[in-house]
């Protein structure tokens, strides 16, 4: 029987009223959806099929001829509302044997484009350039040229038209990086034609395995210090200044070190028993054990320091189930920083510290399973 009132109460006028208003709703939601969704679909063929007109119109006006359209990609920004379409397009053309990249914006006509035609041609000539001071380049790497995507990778586009020197003048905006294995790059204040670029660096491994090893493509003065491990020398003209450095490493054991700031002189790295700290440590999580060899640095003045740790050297480092922290300890104060999983990929393990004057400094490793 109270089934039955149960059902009544659910088909009574009211609750049918409000049923069949949540439809309606939910219906007129589901279309505005939809014709908001319909209507960007259009816009993007618009402005897709513009910019393609207009890429062609560019490269006419550039160089000349009409290439085939490979395919396309839209650009977009982080709005309030996510992910939003904008108006640059991403154009993949090819001109006889050559496929290269397209920038362009589709909302309106116009032939404000970039490409990445001539980016060979224009890498070549600063390679040709390099071989001239110091022989045997082993890379050259390019950040972007001058235009990028917010979004979107190409490869570096350029607007201007490269006539076989204006090299410089074509990478103002551009980061350069040439790499060297086992090169004295010194010598490089003596060729004052690299002073016209606007930001180039010279960098020369410690070995060919060095060369392989090393994290990342393009460097700043930060990184090298970074990766210091791997790098002899560096040679960087920015801005117009120049600025040569050596980065001459110290050993302790099996780990290696290099002083960015501060005198090696008046800097000690040493191995030390590990229960000389570790029983001062508290609020560690259950199991956690030691993962590293014990630390100690003691420096008679301000000095900043970057420690080289060998992967193997941690225990469980290579094990994505083991957490693994990085547990410095200065003075009476403990302080735990998690390295995470994907970041442990590279020979060496980098850490980077900043040392005061006469205090107590240790660092280890600790693991535990997740």
């Amino acid at each position: 029987m109270k089934s039955m009132k149960f059902m009544y109460a659910l088909f009574t006028p009211l609750a049918v009223t409000t049923v069949v208003l949540i439809l309606i709703v939910f219906y007129q939601v589901s279309a505005r959806i939809r014709q908001e969704r319909n209507q960007e679909k259009q816009q993007t063929k618009e402005w897709t099929e513009q910019a393609c007109q207009n890429a062609q119109n560019y490269l006419s006006e550039k160089y000349g001829f009409q290439a085939e359209i490979i395919s396309t990609e839209q650009d977009w920004n982080h709005g309030c509302g996510g992910k939003q379409l904008n108006t640059d397009i991403l154009i993949k053309m090819q001109y006889q044997d050559k496929t290269f990249d397209v920038g362009i914006n589709g909302f309106q006509p116009n032939t404000n484009g970039f490409d990445s035609y001539q980016t060979d041609e224009i890498l070549q000539s600063v390679r040709n350039e390099c071989e001239k001071a110091v022989p045997d380049t082993a890379d050259i790497f390019l950040n972007h040229g001058e235009f990028s995507f917010d979004n979107l990778e190409s490869e570096p586009l350029f607007s201007t038209y490269f006539d076989g020197s204006n090299a410089p003048e074509l990478l103002q905006n551009s980061h350069l990086c040439i790499k060297y294995i086992q090169k004295d790059l010194s010598v490089m204040r003596n060729y004052p034609n690299f002073r016209r670029f606007q930001d180039i660096m010279f960098v020369s491994f410690r070995s060919e395995q060095d060369f392989r090893n090393a994290p990342g493509y393009g460097f700043s003065q930060e990184e090298l210090s970074r990766n210091a491990v791997y790098i002899e020398n560096a040679y960087q003209f920015l801005n117009k200044e120049e600025k040569y450095n050596q980065y001459d490493l110290g050993q302790c054991g099996n780990i290696y070190y290099y002083i960015s700031v501060g005198n090696p002189d008046q800097i000690q790295i040493s191995e030390i028993d590990p229960d000389t700290v570790f029983h001062l440590l508290s609020d560690l999580p259950l199991r956690t054990e030691l993962a590293s060899e014990t630390w100690k640095i003691k420096a008679e003045a301000n000095a900043e320091i970057y420690i080289f740790i060998p992967s193997e050297e941690i225990s469980g480092y290579d094990d994505e189930h083991t957490v693994i922290n990085c547990m410095t300890r200065r003075n009476d104060e403990n302080k735990v920083q998690e390295i995470w999983y994907a970041n442990r990929k590279f020979p060496y393990h980098v850490e980077r510290f900043s040392v005061n004057a006469n205090e107590k400094f240790y660092f280890f490793y600790l693991k535990s399973k997740q």
